[in-house]
């Protein structure tokens, strides 16, 4: 895959990931040689359909995999010097939170439940900086105030006395404790109500205006990437299959598969009856297709996608591409 643009503009890039997984069926390749670039003070959005890959590949930019999990191979290079996969495990540490922080799936898990909101945020913070219980509740409150909780009363708060609403609210909190460099935000308004979930994307587009935080949105809602999203990245089965601006991505799809995406998705303006399924199931993950992984579902596939893998490729106007039928 060729660099679009100057290194000194990419944050993150990843190159080649291969992520596994041990299970009782065998081996699952969950990230399949994934190659992404995430840019200085953009909203990159991961798109793809559920078990796709992309919170593994999320998961991976902080060196966290699950027990039954391994890094096969790859590289994951953050600001071009630093090699995240090899970090020492007090170096990955600091690095997690400070550099780059997450908002997991299902976010409401991950509070202690023993400890009050506000120990949350003194143990974070203390972990990575020395400054005073003041300092950190001044922020903390400053933090919760702008997703809209009240930080005198949410921060003397035990978990199970917050609804999943507001505990998804409180990690979003956490998370920008330490202004890091990176917000992961992995299905982030999934536990909350359709009105917060708006003003929650509002914040998100506000914050990035504001401090030019770089985020990556990860969701297979396509409605709120085109609310938020700088620009797209399309994952299948493992892999990027496709990247470009969000007015690309939504009016000028390449891949297939990212048009079988849109039209599948409904929308106020279209009629209903042009919405179209995904084309055949989601292939066997233990057992995909050789050459291109999308070809059994795809109307334009050649032999050459039955037996060759596509490249990722640069095709020009700022777009990467791994499909056949666009790139000769």
């Amino acid at each position: 895959m060729t660099l679009k643009g100057s290194p000194e503009d990419i944050l993150i890039s990843v190159r080649n990931l291969t992520v596994t997984f041990r299970v009782p069926r065998g081996i699952l390749v969950a990230v399949d040689r994934a190659n992404l670039d995430i840019r200085k003070g953009e909203i990159l959005a991961l798109v793809g359909e559920s078990g796709c890959g992309k919170t593994v590949l999320a998961h991976s930019l902080l060196n966290i995999v699950d027990p039954n999990g391994e890094i096969k191979s790859g590289k994951i290079l953050f600001k071009n010097e630093i090699d995240v996969l090899s970090l020492p495990e007090e170096e990955l540490r600091k690095f997690r939170w400070k550099k780059v922080a997450i908002i997991f799936q299902a976010a409401q898990n991950s509070l202690n439940p023993v400890m009050r909101v506000y120990e949350h945020a003194v143990d974070t913070t203390l972990a990575h900086e020395k400054v005073s219980e003041n300092e950190i509740y001044k922020k903390f409150s400053e933090m919760l105030k702008w997703v809209r909780l009240e930080p005198e009363r949410v921060s003397r708060l035990y978990p199970h006395e917050a609804s999943g609403g507001m505990k998804q609210r409180i990690i979003s909190a956490l998370s920008l404790l330490l202004d890091p460099e990176l917000l992961i935000l992995d299905e982030p308004t999934s536990a909350l109500d359709v009105l917060t979930q708006a003003y929650i994307l509002k914040f998100l587009r506000n914050l990035h205006e504001q401090t030019g935080m770089t985020m990556l949105y990860i969701t297979h809602d396509l409605a709120t990437v085109a609310e938020i999203a700088d620009r797209v990245a399309i994952m299948y089965l493992g892999q990027i299959v496709e990247t470009g601006g969000v007015d690309q991505i939504f009016y000028d799809p390449k891949h297939p598969y990212t048009e079988a995406l849109i039209k599948a998705t409904p929308s106020l303006l279209s009629d209903i009856s042009e919405i179209k399924p995904l084309p055949g199931p989601l292939p066997d993950p233990f057992s995909p297709p050789p050459g291109c992984k999308f070809h059994p579902r795809c109307a334009f596939a050649t032999d050459r996608c039955r037996k060759i893998p596509p490249p990722l490729v640069d095709i020009g106007d700022d777009r990467t591409l791994a499909c056949y039928k666009e790139v000769k």
